[in-house]
């Protein structure tokens, strides 16, 4: 088994079979065409631990922190986002934008299912179809430690 590191909390777990879900979307099996479709991904940074705990005292106590801080001082670590950013480029993800706090980049649907190693469905939802991972998306360990690809 490969080292990976599994995204539980990143996407709404989905049902394994077609139909009507709980919360209202219908879940369809993806055909293969629809892994041509490009879709856009969000990939969110981590802060420092230490800084994550200073910032839950903070709200917690109700502090409220300007915007200058909160860029300045409650963003990842930039390095943090070169092993990921280079790991995605390797995969043939198009990097788009990234933001202190994370990296968002293009793919085929069928190369996010590949990459990500995620199961795609097609999912209604208010009478708008879309792609999505109906499990969690997974990234190789090395892909997250700074200065690794």
């Amino acid at each position: 088994m490969s080292d990976r590191k599994i995204f539980f909390d990143s996407v709404l777990p989905l049902p394994p079979q077609p139909g009507p879900t709980a919360d209202g979307m219908l879940l369809a099996a993806a055909e293969p065409q629809h892994g041509d479709e490009m879709l856009d991904v969000h990939f969110s940074l981590v802060l420092a631990p230490d800084a994550q705990k200073q910032l839950e005292a903070r709200v917690a106590k109700g502090e409220v922190a300007p915007p200058e801080e909160l860029d300045k001082i409650y963003t990842s670590n930039p390095a943090d986002a070169e092993a990921p950013k280079a790991w995605l480029k390797a995969q043939g993800f198009e990097l788009t934008h990234s933001t202190p706090d994370g990296i968002y980049a293009r793919a085929k649907v069928s190369q996010i299912a590949s990459s990500l190693e995620v199961n795609m469905s097609r999912v209604t939802k208010d009478g708008v179809t879309y792609n999505a991972a109906s499990n969690a998306p997974s990234l190789p360990s090395a892909s997250l430690e700074r200065g690794r690809p």
